[in-house]
């Protein structure tokens, strides 16, 4: 698979709420092999963006393509996503909504139970498989929702702040799939506003503000700082902690 693939393109997407928050006709390509870090403060635009990828809500105008043609469900169902926030049903045990998701996707169930306990073993969840929900912490929710999204072995992943509530070690266990997946010809998406764990690892930098796209260019992890052209695009101080988290939440 060539790496500078096209996995596919959003062209003049736009999508407006009632309260006039939303996006405004945004046009980017992601590229199969590479890392994507999309970045803005709360309410850009971020999750609107992410919710057209995934079909979540349609467009007001515009089009998301593949190979310049509209895409099938097929493309859809190769899309893994790990959301910020989620209803879990709280009374599931972990093992069983990880099978009872790649069920749902089409899966067989035997096949599906095998690779819901390698995930269950590679993440480090086999005491916590058959606690519910309601007794799981929020960062192995968040690792149980990790195993959903990749349980179809997708094409394209799709990661809202997939390290929030996280201990080091998992985080870190995080990044470096993330690597593995795109060096293994994957399209990665993420937000974040943990920038020096982005730094680290993204080939491609979007900010959006207000609805609108400000910046889009590939990035030089090793001569480039993302505050550095965030502070440059937005023209504020973020030299204060406190503003500099709200800034990229």
């Amino acid at each position: 698979m060539n790496k500078n693939e096209y996995a596919f393109e959003i062209l003049n997407i736009k999508k407006i709420y009632k309260n006039q928050k939303g996006l405004k006709e945004i046009t980017a390509s992601f590229r199969r092999g590479e890392i994507t870090a999309i970045l803005g403060h709360n309410g850009a635009g971020k999750t609107t963006l992410i919710k057209l990828i995934t079909k979540e809500v349609k467009p007001d105008a515009g089009q998301i393509l593949v190979n310049n043609k509209i895409p099938e469900k097929e493309f859809y169902d190769k899309i893994g996503f790990l959301p910020d926030q989620n209803s879990f049903p709280l009374d599931y045990k972990l093992k069983e909504f990880i099978i009872y998701n790649g069920v749902l996707r089409g899966i067989p169930r035997e096949k599906v139970v095998k690779k819901a306990q390698t995930f269950i073993d590679k993440m480090g969840l086999s005491k916590f498989s058959k606690k519910t929900f309601r007794q799981l912490s929020s960062g192995m929710k968040k690792m149980a929702l990790l195993a959903t999204a990749m349980i179809n072995d997708p094409e394209v992943i799709i990661m809202d702040e997939p390290t929030a509530n996280m201990d080091i070690e998992k985080r870190a266990w995080l990044l470096e799939l993330l690597v593995e997946l795109s060096k293994a010809g994957k399209t990665v998406i993420i937000t974040s506003h943990i920038l020096d764990e982005l730094e680290k690892i993204i080939d491609n930098l979007i900010i959006i503000q207000n609805g609108i796209k400000k910046y889009d260019q590939p990035f030089d992890k090793n001569q480039e700082k993302l505050a550095d052209i965030y502070n440059g695009i937005n023209q504020t101080d973020i030299g204060n902690e406190s503003h500099f988290k709200d800034i990229f939440k």
